[in-house]
Parts: C-alpha cells; sequence; structure tokens
C-alpha cells in the first residue's frame, strides 16, 4: 500500500513538474472613485488551471487583497481590498467576472482557461455608470475618447449626463474632452465633412456651449454646415448626394441650437429625408437604395421628432418596421442598434417599445454590455460612440440633448403658440432612488394656475416604484400673449424636497391680420 502510494504521488509530482503552461492575462477594473488603480496582470498557469486559480495568482502578484466565499466547490470572490458585494435597494453591486469581456455567466470556478485569455473582474454598480466610468477610462491625456472625432463627439455628448450618475469630479476631463474636440475644428468653422460637423455642434451645445463660443472669422457651425446644403434639401458626407445619416444628424444639430432648418431650392431637411423613405417605412443610406437599414431608420426617426414633424402615416410606418426588429427580449440586433432604438421609440413617445429595449440592454442573463462597461457591435464590439448612445438611452434621454444655446436638457424647447391655443407641457419623471415615491403631484411654474386644464392634464401618481419611469402631461391654454419660462415642479411625500426639471420656453404670439380696404369704380 506504502509502494503504491508513493507511486501515485510520483506520478502526480512528475505530471507537474512536466506539465504544459499557458499565457493569460487578469484584469481587475474599480470604480473610478476607488483605490487602488486598474490593474492588468500578464501571468502563465498550468493547462488544466481555472479562472479561479489564475485570478488568486494574479492577484498576489499584484499585492490585492480578495476575500472568497465558498459554495461546496465553487469559489465566489466577495471582495477585492475591502470592495465587496452590497445590495443597494433592490439591485446588487458586485464583481463581474468576464472572460475575453464578455459576461460569462458561469463561476471562477467552472471556467477552465485558454491560451491568451483575458479573465477580468468589474466591479459592476449599474449599466449607465458603468458605460459613463468606461468612456472616463479610456479618456487619452490630450482629453481624446474614442478611435476619431466622430466617436468621440458622442463620448462627449454623454459626459454631460455624468452628474446625473453621481459622477461627480470630472469636469477637469469634460473640459479636456471639449478642447480636444476643439481642436479638431477648421479654417471654414467645420470639423470635416458635416457628419462630423454635425454631431460635434450637438456634443458641444449638450455640455453648455454656445455657437458663437467657437465661431471662426465670424462664422459659426450650422452657417458652415448650411453652405453645403443640397438642392433637395439634404446634406451629404460620404457620397457625392444627400445622405440619410448626414442629414438626419445634421437636423438633430439645428434643433440641438434652437434653430429652424435651412432650405435650398425651397426644399427643406425633412423634405429630402421623407423622399428617401422605402414604402416599408425603413430608409436606407441615399436616395435609391434599396438597403433597408436599422440605424438609419432610427436616426431617420429621431431627426424627424427633432423637427416637431408631426406623427403621420410615413412616421408610423417607420415606427411598425422598426418595432418588427425587435426580438422577443426587446433587443435589435446589437446594443448599438438596441440603444439608438431606444431613443428613436422615446422620442415619439412610443414607451412600451422603447422599455422593452432598455429591458435587453439592461439583461445580464444574455448581455450587450461588455464586462468592463462599454457598448459595441459586431463589427466594432467595444467602442466610444456605441457606449454613449448607451448611456443616453439608459439614462432616458433623446436627441437633443439640449434644445437652446443656455444648455437646457431634453423637452419640447422653444415653443410658439398662438393666442388661446392649448400647449402640452410632458415632465418625464423617473425615480432613481431606491425608495417608492408615494403620493406624487406635479405643478407648472411660469403659467397662471388657472391657465392648466385640469381634467385633461395628469397633476398626481398615487406612486412611482424604483426605477420606474412615467410622463406627466399638463395642457395648458395661453391666454396671454408673451413669452414665459416654464418648469415643472414634482414633490413627493418620501422626499425631503422638491424636484425641478430643465425650464423650457412659451412664446405666445397674437395673431397678425393683414387688412386690405377697396372701393369699387
Amino acid at each position: 500500500m506504502k509502494k503504491i502510494f508513493i507511486a501515485v504521488f510520483f506520478a502526480i509530482f512528475l505530471h507537474a513538474v512536466f506539465a504544459e503552461e499557458m499565457n493569460v492575462q487578469v484584469s481587475f477594473n474599480f470604480p473610478l472613485e476607488e483605490s487602488p488603480q486598474d490593474a492588468l496582470v500578464s501571468l502563465t498557469v498550468p493547462n488544466d488551471s481555472n479562472a479561479f486559480t489564475a485570478i488568486t495568482k494574479a492577484a498576489e502578484q499584484a499585492g490585492l487583497e480578495l476575500e472568497i466565499t465558498f459554495y461546496g466547490n465553487d469559489a465566489f470572490i466577495e471582495c477585492i481590498e475591502e470592495l465587496c458585494t452590497t445590495q443597494n435597494g433592490n439591485d446588487w453591486m458586485f464583481w463581474l467576472f468576464s472572460v475575453n469581456n464578455r459576461p460569462s455567466g458561469i463561476g471562477v470556478s467552472d471556467y477552465y482557461a485558454e491560451e491568451g485569455d483575458v479573465l477580468s473582474l468589474d466591479y459592476f454598480e449599474w449599466q449607465e455608470k458603468d458605460a459613463l466610468e468606461w468612456l472616463f477610462d479610456r479618456q487619452e491625456e490630450d482629453g481624446k475618447i474614442g478611435a476619431n472625432s466622430f466617436q468621440h463627439a458622442f463620448a462627449l455628448a454623454a459626459l454631460s449626463l455624468a452628474n446625473d450618475q453621481n459622477i461627480t469630479g470630472y469636469e477637469p476631463e469634460k473640459n479636456s474632452a471639449i478642447q480636444y474636440l476643439l481642436s479638431t475644428q477648421q479654417d471654414d468653422a467645420g470639423f470635416g465633412d458635416d457628419l462630423r460637423s454635425a454631431v460635434s455642434v450637438m456634443a458641444l451645445l449638450s455640455n453648455g456651449e454656445k455657437l458663437s463660443d467657437f465661431e471662426v472669422n465670424g462664422q459659426d457651425t450650422l452657417e458652415t454646415i448650411t453652405s453645403h446644403q443640397q438642392t433637395d434639401g439634404g446634406f451629404r458626407s460620404g457620397t457625392n448626394q444627400s445622405d440619410v445619416d448626414t442629414t438626419s444628424w445634421a437636423i438633430i444639430a439645428f434643433a440641438e441650437a434652437g434653430q429652424n432648418l435651412p432650405e435650398n431650392n425651397s426644399k427643406s431637411p425633412i423634405d429630402f429625408l421623407l423622399s428617401a423613405q422605402h414604402e416599408n417605412g425603413s430608409f436606407g443610406y441615399i436616395i435609391g437604395d434599396e438597403a433597408e437599414s436599422i440605424d438609419f431608420t432610427e436616426e431617420a426617426l429621431i431627426a424627424l421628432s427633432a423637427s416637431k414633424h408631426q406623427k403621420d402615416a410615413q412616421v408610423q410606418k417607420s415606427i411598425s418596421w422598426l418595432s418588427e426588429k425587435q426580438d422577443q427580449d426587446g433587443c435589435i440586433e446589437d446594443g448599438f442598434r438596441t440603444a439608438l432604438g431606444t431613443i428613436a421609440f422615446l422620442a415619439w413617445d412610443e414607451n412600451a417599445l422603447a422599455d422593452h429595449a432598455v429591458e435587453c440592454i439592461e439583461s445580464i442573463l444574455d448581455p450587450m454590455q461588455n464586462g468592463d462597461g462599454s457598448f459595441g457591435r459586431g463589427s466594432n464590439p467595444s467602442n466610444a460612440m456605441d457606449t454613449g448612445i448607451a448611456v443616453i438611452a439608459l439614462s432616458g434621454k433623446i436627441f437633443p440633448l439640449s434644445v437652446s444655446d443656455d444648455g437646457d436638457e431634453n423637452g419640447s424647447g422653444d415653443g410658439n403658440f398662438g393666442f388661446r391655443s392649448i400647449a402640452k407641457f410632458t415632465a418625464r419623471i423617473k425615480n432613481e432612488s431606491n425608495v417608492s415615491a408615494q403620493n406624487v403631484n406635479i405643478a407648472l411654474d411660469g403659467v397662471p394656475r388657472e391657465w392648466i386644464i385640469d381634467e385633461e392634464s395628469t397633476l398626481h401618481f398615487d406612486e412611482i416604484k424604483t426605477g420606474e419611469t412615467v410622463e406627466a402631461e399638463i395642457f395648458v391654454r395661453m391666454l396671454e400673449a408673451g413669452e414665459y419660462t416654464v418648469l415643472a415642479i414634482v414633490s413627493t411625500d418620501t422626499a425631503a424636497k422638491d424636484f425641478e426639471s430643465n425650464n423650457v420656453h412659451a412664446k405666445v404670439e397674437e395673431a397678425l391680420l393683414s387688412v386690405g380696404l377697396f372701393v369699387g369704380g
């Protein structure tokens, strides 16, 4: 018996000595406000090692202390450097295990590493916060985020929402991102082609810049874009004719600045978009392109909403076509198109469709989000543009992110109403806390109380649950000419203070009649 034991032990020892090894990397990704800094450890482990073996060895090399809980034979990384699994209301924050930046779906004890694997532990807080942190993490010394200025513009737009996610103290980084984008501006006040110029305007205005702040030789960027308008009303960048992509973002840029759309040959950008629409409601890249593009259709829907186009039959066709692209889980092909589709649905108050898309984005079982917080698509699985768009969608926002030079947030923007007309103000309210809001009341400040049509308006909710988004529609009969700054004030029994919306501006105009008097002879 003793000989057998020794022989077996000797065989095991020889196997350990001569076992083949493989190279892996282990990443520890801490939240922005935490220390120590993120760590990436390269190491070799035996070929038959599970992820737990690699992670514990990497932590030792990096000098990181792990706290591990065992459930039978399965290990769970409970804490790293005293940053632990924590329950926050109905939500959990924990160390998410990923393989090659994709959440694994199985534990560290059950996954056996392969040559070249990158095994990561990313502290999961919540989807939009993790995505914003990824953008800040990827910012370069010159302020750039992403592979090019186009991606950077969407990342910069998303950074305007950082305070909403309690990511504070990063104004220097945001300012650096603004300055980087401005450094790409050209002598004609543009940022390259009209597509890059449009999204650059969108990003700068959403971060509080004004058009006049980045004029060049007395000309602003929208004037430059206007000078390039085609005779069909559209704008171009990739070809020698108007395209849906450039035209859509140009429309959004004008809406962001609160400006009317330009015309050429009596054609507006809206005229071009509608002429490019397929019979089934989808859009291709240019007129005559038979391809049915999901993302160009989403962009066109967002642009039509930003221009205050009516929800007519053509718009409804596009919404219906896009809704058919959602699978049973609410997903639309990939993270990029699902996020952009969420914004398109929200822009047209298709809230059920938007909520279903958000459920897909937030799914942990079959995640669209990468382990490090980023989003992407098949051809570019992790990039700044798609991550920025996902932040905006998850935050319940739409394009434009602001609608006037003074940096207002989403809203109806500058509205012009006729005397005695009825204006609809929509207050979108999201409960971002872990406490249910009880007895919620909405009031409008800036217009006389007696103008509000109570029987048509939503001024009260019995409850808004954690994570729930509701909309209060308030109808006002504008009974006196003038200019009004209106904001919504929301109160609840379960909060110590009232909450104020962004300001929107309304102008009531009297009818102007031209009267001629003639006498027959």
